[in-house]
């Protein structure tokens, strides 16, 4: 009797363990999936785990609310050419500025072209020049040089150029010789000086000549640079055309023309045609001596001393030459063409035969301006018949 009771009493106890157990197990199923239904309501998630027929009270009622992607904030809307700001950055490449350049290793070719050609380049060259008229009614002189720039080219050396050559050299002149500024001009900026800067260093950066620099900016001592302070720079270099029937040379900074000079070539005299180069050492400039008894050479050229190019000083201010040398196969053997003035030309230069003299003569004024103007070894000069 008392073992019935001992084996009664183990199989209760067992069975309240067992349905404890079950309804432990029962109720946290219940919590379980209760959980997972708020989780699922708070993030909008579809129960598809639960099964057909499970309900999805409330579920559908969720709105997924997705946030918009991020995304930089919008550029401000072009301005006008006229109001644009060129942000100049020397690590910048000259064809990413505004206006693109492009820096030509030879001179703009004159176009050749058929007859067909040449009446839609003729109404390519109206369209043009229509803009460029455009652009001065507006204000706009970078535009409008642009487009004249763009005439010309198309125009080659047709007389019907001179117009546009006489318009451009008003236009450039002044900006690209001279202190005047044209705002946004990607040619001619305005930079800041730069900590150790000098006149030498910052005409070397930029491919022009100290004289020029210093014609462009005569507000500044060059003794005195200001760290911060702003200069005017003309992106060089500048390169000679020209053009022997016309008896005509035309100076242009990198592709865009600056103005022309009167020329003249004398009998016995020659230039083949092609494309040269100013020498190394080429520029020689004398001044008159202090005590008026001679010359003395300034210029890179060297190798002369007091007394030498003879005449009076008191009669000229300075006398300049230019040289330069052949790089086409057709004129290799020309090492010593000139640009002179009233001084003369500097002995024989010619070819390798030494006979007649490569050279060609400005008046002093245009020729000093070259001279201020071209640089050794980078500008070239381009001989067409």
């Amino acid at each position: 009797m008392a073992r019935f009771h001992s084996t009664r009493s183990t199989w209760i106890r067992r069975s309240i363990a067992w349905g404890a157990m079950l309804l432990l197990l029962s109720g946290g199923g219940w919590m379980v999936r209760a959980m997972i239904l708020d989780i699922r309501k708070s993030v909008a998630i579809p129960d598809n785990s639960m099964g057909p027929g499970a309900e999805h009270t409330g579920l559908a009622a969720v709105k997924t609310e997705t946030r918009p992607a991020a995304t930089s904030r919008s550029a401000d809307p072009p301005q006008p050419l006229a109001l644009q700001r060129v942000q100049i950055d020397e690590t910048v490449p000259l064809q990413d500025l505004a206006n693109p350049i492009r820096e030509p290793t030879t001179l703009p070719e004159p176009p050749t072209l058929s007859t067909a050609d040449l009446a839609t380049r003729g109404r390519d060259i109206d369209l043009l020049l229509e803009a460029a008229s455009k652009a001065a009614t507006a204000g706009d002189q970078v535009l409008r040089r642009t487009k004249l720039n763009a005439a010309l080219a198309l125009l080659g050396d047709s007389p019907n150029g001179g117009e546009i050559r006489t318009t451009l050299t008003s236009l450039n002149v002044g900006v690209l010789l001279g202190p005047d500024v044209l705002i946004n001009d990607p040619y001619a900026p305005l930079l800041s000086i730069e900590a150790g800067d000098s006149f030498l260093k910052i005409a070397r950066r930029h491919q022009i000549t100290v004289d020029l620099l210093a014609t462009l900016n005569p507000q500044l001592d060059s003794n005195h640079l200001r760290t911060g302070a702003g200069i005017k720079i003309v992106r060089g270099p500048f390169h000679l055309h020209v053009v022997k029937h016309d008896l005509r040379a035309d100076l242009y900074l990198r592709d865009l023309f600056v103005r022309s000079y009167a020329i003249q070539i004398a009998e016995g005299y020659f230039l083949p045609v092609g494309t040269y180069r100013v020498r190394n050492q080429g520029k020689i400039r004398l001044v008159p001596a202090a005590d008026g008894r001679g010359w003395i050479v300034v210029g890179p050229g060297g190798g002369m001393g007091p007394g030498t190019g003879g005449g009076d000083p008191a009669t000229s201010a300075c006398r300049d030459w230019i040289g330069f040398a052949g790089l086409d196969p057709g004129n290799r053997d020309v090492r010593q063409a000139w640009l002179y003035g009233s001084a003369g030309p500097r002995g024989g230069g010619g070819g390798a035969g030494g006979g007649d003299l490569a050279a060609a003569q400005l008046n002093d004024a245009d020729l000093h301006q070259l001279y201020n103007t071209l640089v050794e070894h980078h500008s070239l000069i381009r001989i067409d018949p």
